[in-house]
């Protein structure tokens, strides 16, 4: 990836992958529903810009949750796809043999990134570099959800150290969309999830913070992908590795236009 190529200077430490959610990974089916034995494909992005150019993929975990929760992994591809509008994609693909909500993961093993006292960035263990102020894991875990069927319901719960949960798939615009944030199994109180929607370069932003029992809740105001990001840092390190672990979730869902209307 580029940040493992060339020095980053600090952008807002409040979350180290900058403004506007461009350094997190998220996925997008290219429909919004689907049926049984219909060919399935999920562009991988990399950030609200929607930027293909994702870099490497070897570190990445791609892999599927069928209706009864059943682990199937998914082969990670690049090439031109019909919708892409000529540009080169990763994406993920498969064929659904049975009704359901299929719980879509990649998981990016990002690494360590360690922050020099002089504010430029290094990638590596901890123990290879100079004048380190801090260092840091980064962790992603990227999720949508693809209704099959006549399905409605939501995420299977995966089991990732940082995951949003959401029980139900089907949204239409004025919508109130309920979410649940989990950190190692447990409701995750006091916590930011960001809503990014709308197309680049109209992105729009808007965040909730979690009550006692881990839920948000969103109104939805427009159809198309509505995009959620959580972070959580976890102040545990390795001698000679990294200070502590930097988390990130994302989760994608499409909303339909207002339910009922003539022109949906």
């Amino acid at each position: 990836m580029w940040l493992r190529r060339k020095k980053m200077r600090e952008r807002s430490w409040k979350s180290p992958w900058g403004k506007n959610s461009n350094h997190v990974i998220w996925l997008e089916p290219n429909k919004a529903a689907y049926n049984v034995n219909e060919d399935v494909e999920i562009k991988v992005f990399w950030g609200s810009v929607r930027n293909p150019e994702v870099g490497e993929y070897e570190d990445w975990l791609a892999y599927l949750l069928d209706p009864e929760g059943a682990r199937l992994e998914l082969p990670i591809r690049r090439e031109m796809l019909r919708f892409s509008g000529g540009k080169p994609f990763f994406f993920l693909a498969f064929k659904p043999r049975k009704s359901g909500p299929y719980t879509i993961m990649l998981e990016n093993n990002y690494g360590v990134l360690n922050k020099l006292k002089d504010g430029d960035w290094t990638y590596g263990p901890k123990r290879y570099h100079r004048n380190v102020e801090e260092s840091i894991y980064f962790y992603q875990y990227a999720k949508t959800i693809v209704p099959v069927g006549e399905s409605t319901q939501g995420s299977t719960r995966v089991g990732n150290e940082l995951e949003i949960i959401t029980t139900k798939t089907g949204f239409y615009v004025n919508d109130i969309m309920e979410l649940t944030l989990l950190c190692r199994g447990s409701p995750l109180p006091r916590a930011q999830i960001k809503a990014v929607y709308g197309i680049y370069p109209h992105i729009k932003e808007e965040t909730a913070e979690t009550d006692m029992n881990g839920k948000a809740g969103f109104h939805i105001k427009e159809k198309g992908v509505w995009l959620f990001v959580a972070e959580h840092k976890i102040m545990e390190g390795v001698d000679g590795e990294y200070d502590y672990k930097w988390l990130t979730a994302t989760l994608s869902l499409p909303v339909r236009g207002i339910k009922n209307a003539k022109h949906d």
